[in-house]
């Protein structure tokens, strides 16, 4: 209720996609779904459960491009609303923010699976759905945010990436402060790995 005509639940994908680090899979047809291409034109019918993943849409008329946006760890859809907008309004493309499991109103818990599996939901929706081919699409990450962006880049040939403090990885993150005991925290995103199969600008 907070963000009427913005808040939107689309169908999530399995997390099992998310644990198939090589899989290529073909969002190509851009198309394939009820959409015309048109953000605006997309009512959401999905009601919020956990088979739902929510997100932001905000449409910019006659846009060429879409953006995905990631947001950073100290955030939800909410707190980066505004900066959404700012996208939208500033470079006039239509702007799609996708919320990580245990974050504001999604349910569950975070996990790497979990969050890549909504990311695939969010690119899911906009080639299926919206019918946008991926040549109109590109991610933004900032922070954490970045994991999930560069998963995305990493598996499909996108219009452009977009990464503001980006990092190598979790543990390399970890390490400046914690020494050798980065080593026991649990390895999210291999940002250092990922950026070496990205294809697009």
């Amino acid at each position: 209720d907070s963000f009427p005509g913005e808040l939107i639940w689309v169908p999530r994908v399995p997390e099992e996609r998310a644990t198939a680090a090589e899989e290529r899979p073909d969002f190509s047809d851009g198309g394939g779904g009820a959409g015309t291409g048109e953000p605006g034109d997309v009512c959401a019918t999905a009601e919020p459960d956990s088979e739902t993943v929510p997100c932001l849409l905000l449409p910019y008329e006659s846009a060429r491009f879409l953006i995905i946006f990631f947001h950073s760890n100290a955030e939800d859809l909410g707190r980066c609303r505004w900066f959404c907008h700012f996208l939208r309004d500033q470079f006039q493309v239509h702007v799609l923010a996708v919320e990580y499991p245990g974050y504001g109103v999604c349910p569950g818990s975070p996990s790497k699976e979990g969050v890549i599996a909504n990311a695939l939901s969010g690119l899911d929706f906009v080639t299926q759905s919206l019918g946008l081919p991926l040549e109109q699409i590109k991610v933004f990450g900032r922070s954490i945010g970045t994991g999930p962006a560069l998963a995305l880049a990493a598996r499909v040939k996108l219009a452009g990436l977009i990464l503001v403090t980006p990092f190598l990885s979790i543990r390399q993150l970890f390490a400046d402060r914690l020494g050798p005991l980065a080593y026991f925290v649990d390895e999210w995103f291999l940002n250092d790995e990922e950026i070496l199969k990205v294809r697009c600008p």
